[in-house]
């Protein structure tokens, strides 16, 4: 995948990420609700490792 595409999705997830959190209640947390992030943060997690993996590769593919 191109280091492009990868910082556009990268980019994506963060703002929905940030949306999710932002949209839970502070005082009524639904276990839905955490397990959606919690799975948002790994997708961001994998994405970073696979930019930072094409960086160190080298892979210049823009």
């Amino acid at each position: 995948m191109k280091d492009a595409t990868l910082q556009d999705k990268i980019k994506d997830l963060e703002e929905l990420l940030e949306k999710k959190r932002a949209a839970i209640p502070r005082h009524s947390v639904r276990p839905y609700q955490l397990l959606e992030i919690e799975e948002l943060e790994e997708d961001l997690m994998e994405l970073i490792k696979r930019k930072e993996i094409s960086h160190d590769s080298g892979c210049t593919d823009n």
